[in-house]
């Protein structure tokens, strides 16, 4: 058997690709990673899961990967919005780091004021 040819369990490629047994189950229902359903056992080919995995740009333009394909203008696309999606992503989660750190002077302050309100009251009361 050549090393295209390999064959391996679940548990390997659970431990290739560093998910539960359960991912990868869903993978091969929703995502279409190719297995071949044995008894009660799923059997891969080493090779196919590896190509599964990884986007290769075909002689026609095309991109394939995690059993889709697409044209490389829409990769190319996808890779764009993606990338500006995580611009906005760190810009929005920098803004609200700002407002937590604007919230939290703001409650320590209240909490100053309590305290020196609550004091005065204290020495009133005596």
């Amino acid at each position: 058997m050549s090393k295209d040819e390999e064959v391996i369990g679940i548990e390997e490629v659970s431990s290739m690709m560093k998910m539960s047994r359960r991912s990868i189950l869903n993978a091969i229902r929703k995502q279409g990673l190719p297995a071949r359903k044995v008894g009660i056992r799923y059997l891969f080919y080493k090779k196919a899961v590896l190509d599964w995995l990884s986007p290769v740009i075909s002689e026609t333009g095309g991109v394939s990967g995690g059993g889709q394909v697409v044209s490389k203008e829409e990769y190319d696309e996808l890779k764009n919005e993606r990338d500006d999606m995580e611009d906005v992503y760190n810009e929005l989660r920098r803004d609200f780091d700002g407002l937590v750190g604007h919230y939290n002077d703001f409650v320590l302050e209240v909490g100053r004021r309590f305290d020196k309100i609550e004091k005065k009251i204290r020495k009133i009361d005596e």
